[in-house]
């Protein structure tokens, strides 16, 4: 038999202060193809629909795992024992109960006294839990075993750098790690993706703004076309005719601007203030509320502002 992970493999991670519990784990089916799961009791034939783990004791906690009954310590023996999957347990027809006295199944023929449960849907849920050196037996070699450690919150990356040293002092080198997510590098996917986002709100409600805006421009040059051709007859120009609704629309732009920083900054401060934040506030950016509500005003004002020194100031003022 050929192995690489010592048998106090857990022993020496635990030691580890930040790290809280490991655990081995061995995907027999996946190295064994011949290991077989059947239930002699109701003359189920061996199967391999149902998958064989062996793991050691401290694999279930590592992995949130729940289960049923107290013995999971025998898992770190050589018992024919195993716990099941709750799928795995209704391919065998064996009822999740807690009274498991009496219920078998076979792994590659020989008996397995069922001590406990995997309720829930998890990476065990099709699959028979034996213990890891009895499914060490089975695969002959445990190059595919993998090792799950759950540390204390934050200290993920740090294990991951000494965890090779621990287990293998001399070849660390014959390990591998998988990269562990750092907690800034979450944060910051996470801020990209709400940027994105506020992103795409933004645009949308800036295209909204900009056509309500136009939409009641358009309306007031409707309802003034006598003003308008009063102005025009006394002598205003098309272009002092136009800075009318070019000025409108930029005061009501800078205003709904100045309203929108102003409740977004209360609305922050308000939210920090409740859950015990810290809230930072960009003056700038608040600052330029206003001023890009400007832009979207003036912008939206240009249609209704051309079609309003388009009006002939006699048709103007005989259609009042």
């Amino acid at each position: 038999m050929r192995k690489t992970f010592p048998d106090d493999t857990e022993e020496r991670l635990e030691a580890i202060d930040t790290v809280e519990v490991a655990g081995r784990r061995l995907d027999v089916s996946s190295v064994a193809a011949e290991a077989r799961v059947g239930r002699a009791a109701i003359g189920l034939e061996e199967s391999t629909s149902i998958q064989v783990r062996g793991v050691t004791s401290g694999y279930l906690p590592a992995a949130d795992i729940e289960f049923t009954g107290s013995q999971d310590w025998m898992l770190d023996g050589e018992q024919n024992v195993a716990f099941l999957g709750e799928t795995a347990a209704e391919t065998l027809g064996i009822p999740v109960t807690d009274d498991t006295r009496n219920i078998s199944i076979q792994v590659n023929g020989a008996d397995y006294s069922i001590i406990g449960f995997l309720p829930g849907e998890h990476v065990f849920s099709d699959s028979a839990v034996i213990p890891y050196r009895r499914g060490l037996e089975i695969a002959g070699r445990d190059n595919e075993t993998q090792v799950l450690i759950k540390t204390a919150l934050g200290a993920g990356s740090q294990i991951s750098a000494v965890a090779r040293t621990a287990i293998l002092p001399a070849t660390p080198e014959k390990l591998s790690v998988s990269q562990v997510v750092m907690h800034n590098d979450l944060r910051g996917g996470v801020s990209d993706q709400l940027t994105r986002q506020a992103t795409w709100i933004g645009a949308f409600l800036i295209i909204l703004t900009v056509l309500l805006i136009a939409n009641s421009m358009i309306v007031s040059v409707t309802a003034r076309t006598t003003e308008i051709g009063v102005r025009r007859a006394l002598g205003a120009s098309r272009s002092a005719v136009a800075g009318v609704f070019w000025f409108e629309g930029a005061v009501i732009g800078a205003l709904g601007g100045l309203a929108g920083a102003a409740l977004a900054a209360i609305t922050i401060t308000g939210v920090a203030a409740f859950n015990d934040w810290s809230a930072y506030l960009n003056l700038g950016w608040i600052a330029l509320g206003p001023v890009l509500g400007m832009v979207v005003g003036i912008v939206a004002s240009a249609y209704p502002a051309l079609r309003a020194t388009r009006i002939h100031p006699a048709i103007a003022v005989r259609a009042d």
